[in-house]
Order: C-alpha cells, then structure tokens, then sequence
C-alpha cells in the first residue's frame, strides 16, 4: 500500500467533524488512521469523546457505542448523540455495528437491522438534513484456523463460525440494496479481499460468503497490522471522498 496515495484524503479528515460510533474493530481502525496520519506526515485529530468531550474544533471525533449483541440498542444511542443540541454539529457520521451483534448471541435476523436501522436514518435525516451519513457493512469473522477447517470445507460442512458470517453477509446485502447510490464504507469487503484482489470466502447452497481474511487476523475477529492498514485506507478514501462531495 503506498500510503503517500492518502494524504490529501487525509487533510480532507482534517478540516471536517467527523463522528464515528463503534466497537472493538473500530478502535483497530482508528488505529490503523493514526499509523496512516503518522507516516504521512499529516496529522489528524482523533478524538475519543467519552473522555475528552465535544469541542468546536474540527477532527474525527469516535466513541465505544452502546453494547455489544445489542445492535438495536446502538442506533438509539447514535441518532441521540448526533441530536444533543448542546454540542457542536458534525459533518459527517457514521455508525459501526460489530461482529457480535449479528450472531448466535445477538440479533438473528438481519432485516430487521436493516429495517430500524433505516428509519433511524430517516429521522436523522430529517432533524439535521446538513449532516451527511455514511453507511458500513457489518464486519466478518475468520474461518477457524486449523486443520478442520479444510476439510469441512472438503466434505461441505460447516464450521462453528458460518452459521454466524451468513448471518451478516445477508445483513451487509441488504444495506446496499437498501442504500444503493449512497455513501458506503464496505468494511466487510475490504476484510474478505486481499491486497492482490483474491477473496475470502465459502459457498453455501449456491450462494458466496464472504469471510475476513485469516491474513488480517490473528484471533479471527479483530484486525492485526496489515488488516488495520487496509481498512484505514478504505475508511479513509470513502470518507474523504464524501467530505470533498460536500463542500464543492
């Protein structure tokens, strides 16, 4: 990855407020954006809120949102942060479910994440219709590392995580069908595809599941070194490219 390539993305970050609800692969990512601004040489601020507070100031401004396994939960908790009129407007936000909330443990039934999701949008919309929202697919999991894995594969059957990964797969496709045309950050696409363009994936019943890359991994959920520095790109080209949109 030639990171020079993310500068101007960067400096685009740093003149915007910037809102990032998420978990635990969030906080991978902006650490992936910090490493990015640091070998660029173009600082961003990033700043976490539940410490520090809101301030005027431009910067990427992120917080640990609701509970995990809790995704409904979470877009309530998203749409009152953005409306709190004491604080200073944002100019672009984004909210992050993670791995757990649609899973075995969590939510089964993607479209109705999708369904709240979207009227969440709707009143957003509505209350701040200057605020513009970027949409994020839900990350994957790793197959199970191991010998198993190779041969369930073989024997086409499935692994303690796919059950889980279909789950999310079937989320992530009906937020673009939902969403189509709008600002997406695909972090789930970006998880399953490796730097040289092959992807990470199983078949179910004809159908492509798409799973993280064990490359970006070392625990099968969270993002090692070189996943964090691919997903910060991603993040950042998308959200830079929606800042510029707004301000021509």
């Amino acid at each position: 990855m030639n990171a020079a390539a993310y500068k101007g993305d960067l400096e685009a970050l740093s003149r915007s407020r910037i809102f990032f609800g998420h978990q635990s692969v969030g906080r991978n990512l902006l650490q992936g954006v910090a490493d990015l601004s640091r070998q660029v040489n173009s600082p961003l601020r990033i700043v976490g809120i539940e410490s520090t507070g809101v301030d005027s100031l431009p910067g990427l401004f992120h917080v640990d949102i609701g509970k995990n396994k809790e995704p409904i939960g979470k877009i309530a908790a998203f749409a009152q942060l953005l409306q709190q009129p004491s604080q200073p407007a944002y100019d672009v936000a984004l909210l992050k479910f993670c791995y757990e909330d649609l899973s075995r443990d969590g939510l089964q039934n993607p479209h109705t994440l999708v369904e709240e999701y979207a009227r969440s949008v709707a009143a957003i919309r509505a209350a701040q219709p200057h605020l513009r929202l970027i949409h994020v697919t839900v990350p994957l999991r790793a197959d199970p590392s191991g010998w198993k894995t190779p041969v369930k594969r073989l024997l086409q059957r499935p692994t303690e995580e796919d059950a889980d990964n279909e789950l999310r797969n079937a989320f992530n496709v009906e937020l673009r069908n939902r969403f189509a045309g709008e600002a997406l950050f695909d972090i789930a696409e970006v998880e399953s595809t490796l730097p040289e363009g092959k992807r990470s994936f199983f078949m179910r019943g004809g159908d492509t599941v798409y799973t993280l890359a064990q490359a970006y991994t070392t625990d099968g959920g969270h993002l090692n070194e070189i996943g964090r520095q691919q997903v910060a790109a991603a993040f950042v080209r998308v959200v830079a490219g929606v800042v510029r949109k707004g301000g021509s």
